[in-house]
This record gives C-alpha cells, sequence and structure tokens, in this order.
C-alpha cells in the first residue's frame, strides 16, 4: 500500500494563466521582410515536477484591432521539470491589444 501511496503522491497537475501585450513588444524582428513581435514570459512551478511534465496551452482572451488582420501564433517552449516558456508573437500589420493563455501541466 505504501508505494501506491508513494505512485500517487508524484502524479500531479498544476495551471495557470498568463496576459501577454504582443503588439508593445521590444522583441521585433524583420523576416523575409516582415515584422515579428515575440512577447515570452517564464513559468515556475512550485515545486518542480520529478521529471518533466506534459504540458498544454490555449488562448482565452484575445483584444485585437478591427481595422487588421488577427494573427497570432502561441508556443510552450524550453520546458524543463521545473517550468517553461509560454510564447506569444504577432506579425505583419496584425495589432494585439492583449492575449490570455490558459496553461495545464501534468506529471506523466
Amino acid at each position: 500500500m505504501s508505494s501506491l501511496k508513494t505512485s500517487l503522491a508524484a502524479k500531479r497537475c498544476e495551471s495557470g494563466s498568463e496576459g501577454f501585450e504582443p503588439h508593445n513588444q521590444s522583441t521585433v524582428t524583420d523576416i523575409n521582410g516582415g515584422i515579428t513581435r515575440t512577447h515570452t514570459k517564464h513559468v515556475t512551478f512550485s515545486p518542480p515536477f520529478p521529471s518533466i511534465p506534459k504540458v498544454t496551452a490555449g488562448i482565452t482572451y484575445i483584444d485585437a484591432e478591427h481595422t487588421t488582420n488577427t494573427r497570432i501564433h502561441t508556443d510552450v517552449i524550453n520546458l524543463q521539470a521545473s517550468g517553461f516558456d509560454l510564447k506569444v508573437q504577432e506579425w505583419l500589420d496584425s495589432y494585439n491589444y492583449g492575449v490570455n493563455l490558459m496553461w495545464m501541466a501534468c506529471s506523466n
């Protein structure tokens, strides 16, 4: 029974949300003549997972300028047992005032 308790104790999920302002970023790159703006935030797990967890993220809110195209790319990068980075990127004439992402990490 104690090995079952130990095994279950190692299983856990953690979740949260982050807000981004992709258009107000200083990380601007020119890729093939097109401007790209990137906003990255680091998320730290508390406590760290015993191994690298599975992470999923999705957009829960977006506030975009109505006179331009809405272009948003989101990604989970630099995944470690201690945390990860959430990245939001817009490009060309897009103007996104705000984007919120919700994320969930679960142990294997």
